[in-house]
């Protein structure tokens, strides 16, 4: 706030991150109620199937009611980003090498099977590919000692034709992402107005942004500033361009807190991800692996998104990891 513009607004920036302080009660809450993995697994793995279904039966039925783009979310970037972190929770659940009953087993299936629906349905490209990234990363993970080359050939076959359908299905997305990008890089000059697409104004973030971290590149520009307020870089206005954030968690970080608060995200980063993960590995697999998901997850979504803007995403990951630290210590003593 000290070198802030508008400081209320640099307050209120900090604010909406408040979660990260409660992740102690979250700790302790968590272990007063003593929730079994079982439970959390079905608990993901109902709240996928809701999420699909109503998407599926929204399109089938044409029910306004339905409209997944009006009524089933109100942001379907932290939905897909939602999904992309618990799908693949989803898949270490159904391929955890502990043996699970029949009902577990098909509660498993059903949220891997959910996961890619609610990816499609959210209409979000990132995510999608994203989870597309780390589905064969961890598949190689689990499976490692039992992959022979023929194996790994089929299995990279099966995952690319899947791959495929599931890019297919949103064809129309990634082709519109492609024309976006060439719109801007041919057009913007001429055409202002192709910064208002999705990618082009992602683009035209990137670059405002980039431009007030190098005029300050120690301290930044403080938690208030917004793409709308740095009319000094040609932007447009806010009635054209309201975005509150630039769409990328690593330049936020840089344009609001320069160098230094770059320096403190990863100092924390590194620290809990070596307490989480690295240090869990050989004592805590599975609570290890589902870290890995989680953090993957989150730098996926972080180097071209806000991971860590909205209430909801902050909500999971500060639920989510004090859970996972519950586990380690219990497996550590």
């Amino acid at each position: 706030m000290l070198w802030a513009n508008e400081p209320g607004l640099a307050l209120r920036n900090a604010l909406w991150h408040v979660h990260f302080l409660l992740w102690p009660l979250a700790l302790l809450g968590l272990h007063k109620c003593g929730a079994l993995q079982k439970y959390i697994d079905r608990g993901i793995s109902l709240s996928l199937m809701i999420v699909a279904l109503w998407f599926l039966v929204g399109a089938a039925t044409g029910w306004p009611w339905l409209a997944f783009e009006d009524a089933g979310t109100t942001h379907p970037g932290i939905l897909a980003q939602e999904t992309l972190v618990l799908g693949i929770w989803m898949l270490l659940a159904l391929t955890r090498p502990v043996e699970a009953g029949g009902t577990d087993r098909m509660w498993h299936v059903l949220g891997v099977c959910a996961a890619p629906v609610v990816l499609i349905a959210s209409g979000r490209r990132l995510e999608l590919l994203g989870y597309l990234m780390l589905l064969p990363l961890f598949l190689l993970i689990r499976f490692r000692s039992k992959v022979s080359t023929l194996r790994l050939v089929l299995a990279l076959l099966v995952f690319v034709a899947v791959a495929a359908a599931l890019v297919y299905v949103r064809r129309e997305k990634f082709l519109l992402g492609f024309s976006e990008l060439s719109q801007y890089f041919a057009e913007r000059e001429l055409r202002p107005e192709v910064v208002l697409s999705s990618w082009g104004a992602r683009l035209e973030m990137y670059r405002v942004g980039i431009m007030g971290f190098l005029d300050h590149p120690i301290l930044g520009m403080s938690a208030g500033v917004r793409p709308y307020l740095l009319t000094e870089y040609n932007i447009l206005s806010r009635q054209d361009f309201g975005h509150r954030h630039f769409h990328s968690q690593l330049l936020q970080t840089l344009i609001e807190g320069g160098l230094l608060g770059l320096v403190l995200m990863v100092s924390v980063m590194v620290h809990s991800i070596r307490l989480l993960i690295i240090k869990a590995w050989s004592v805590a697999r599975e609570p290890a692996l589902l870290a890995l998901a989680l953090y993957l997850g989150y730098m996926i979504e972080g180097a071209f998104s806000a991971a860590l803007t909205y209430g909801e995403a902050n909500a999971m990951f500060v639920v989510a990891s004090a859970w996972l630290w519950l586990q380690i210590r219990k497996s550590v003593n």
